[in-house]
């Protein structure tokens, strides 16, 4: 959830095209991860790009849960 937050500029619980526009995993994934077509991430929706997933290495890996 850290990365989530640390993309969230606005801090108001979504990621829009801009935020995630600077995670370039996150912007090539935005429009399968927008499984609402809202047009903004949710966390949970976040957290389905697979650069993001947990069991997944990578820089913008959030912590365990646990």
């Amino acid at each position: 959830f850290d990365a989530f937050r640390k993309l969230d500029a606005d801090k108001d619980g979504f990621l829009s095209r801009r935020e995630a526009a600077a995670q370039p995993e996150v912007a090539a994934n935005f429009d399968e991860a927008d499984r609402n077509h809202d047009g903004k991430l949710g966390p949970e929706e976040f957290e389905t790009v697979p650069v993001n997933r947990r069991d997944q290495s990578g820089a913008f890996q959030g912590p365990p849960r646990g």
